[in-house]
């Protein structure tokens, strides 16, 4: 690969708008993966921050203090974990792309790292708010269902249900690993359709409806929790309240007191400078062109590409507009 000079302050701006809202725009359009594809976005941007500052540490933590800095302006509701999974790829990708000296077997490293995090923060954290003996009571329940059923399965599904779930991450990571290093000469070489930016094949996504979390929770817990109790025996059913007490209890002191210690700790670890106030307003006043140029570009790949390919054309897409035609807008 040759080395080539381009704009990384575009990288910076697609990392920042990644992380304020495709996600949502995904969803509504019912993309699977979505998650993974917005971890995603964040992996490839760090790495080719990496590789076109040729290693160079600083440009990374200047990106993360940037990236979270718009992330608190403009997604300031949004979960805690979401700030700590966004430190967490800038510092280890601080400490691993700090030189381009075997660049492929240090993205694959990164990679796996950042996905394998994304996957077991989610598992701990249903853990810790629910507990074990909640899942514990849930596997029972299951192979209960599977004896009933007359089959005979050994093995915890709640276990695989949870392997299978960092499997597909790190799945996720192996196949970015791969690819990452060979996106500057795709980049290079690719040539997008006229019609990529064409409005008229953006079809109407369903209507996305707000849901209110809380009580959806409560109720899809409730309603697990009364149901186990009916096929679980006497000495395994649940404390319904003492879980209920449990959840909330948990749920409140990680939302309203580690959720706005951290928000505030992130910003004096990750000050930026103020040459970069400029760089932050831009990044935030262009949120609803990007969302409007990402849902033509989504709906070009869609309409173009079908399975794993509608994803990395995507990305090229996102991608060949940040590096070569952000330069007047940042």
């Amino acid at each position: 690969m040759s080395l080539k000079p381009t704009n990384i302050n575009g990288l910076i701006a697609l990392w920042a708008l990644a992380e304020c809202g495709i996600g949502g725009i995904m969803h509504a359009a019912r993309l699977p993966f979505t998650g993974i594809f917005v971890g995603g976005v964040a992996i490839v941007c760090i790495s080719l921050i990496a590789w076109y500052s040729q290693g160079n540490k600083n440009e990374i933590i200047r990106a993360l203090s940037i990236v979270l800095a718009v992330k608190l302006i403009a997604s300031p509701h949004s979960p805690w974990q979401a700030y700590v999974a966004v430190a967490f790829q800038g510092i280890i990708g601080m400490f691993i792309l700090n030189a381009l000296s075997r660049f492929a077997e240090r993205v694959m490293l990164f990679s796996i790292l950042c996905m394998l995090e994304a996957a077991l923060q989610k598992i701990l954290l249903s853990l810790l708010i629910y507990g074990l003996a909640f899942w514990s009571a849930l596997d029972k329940a299951a192979q209960s269902l599977i004896q009933a059923l007359h089959f005979d399965i050994q093995v915890s599904l709640v276990t695989f249900a949870f392997g299978f779930y960092t499997l597909l991450h790190l799945g996720a990571g192996l196949l970015l690993g791969r690819w990452i290093p060979r996106i500057p000469a795709e980049l290079e070489t690719i040539t997008l359709p006229q019609d990529i930016d064409d409005p008229s094949i953006v079809g109407k996504n369903a209507p996305f409806r707000k849901s209110l979390p809380w009580i959806a929770g409560f109720v899809l817990l409730t309603s697990t929790t009364l149901a186990l109790n009916f096929v679980l025996p006497a000495e395994s059913r649940i404390n319904l309240p003492l879980l209920l007490i449990r959840v909330i209890l948990v749920t409140f002191g990680l939302t309203y007191v580690l959720g706005p210690f951290i928000k505030r700790l992130l910003p004096v670890l990750f000050p930026h400078a103020r040459e970069t106030d400029a760089q932050i307003n831009s990044i935030v006043a262009g949120m609803p062109a990007f969302r409007i140029g990402f849902k033509k570009k989504m709906a070009w790949a869609k309409a173009h590409y079908s399975g794993i390919q509608v994803y990395k054309y995507l990305m090229l897409a996102l991608l060949a507009e940040s590096i070569y035609t952000h330069e007047n807008r940042l």
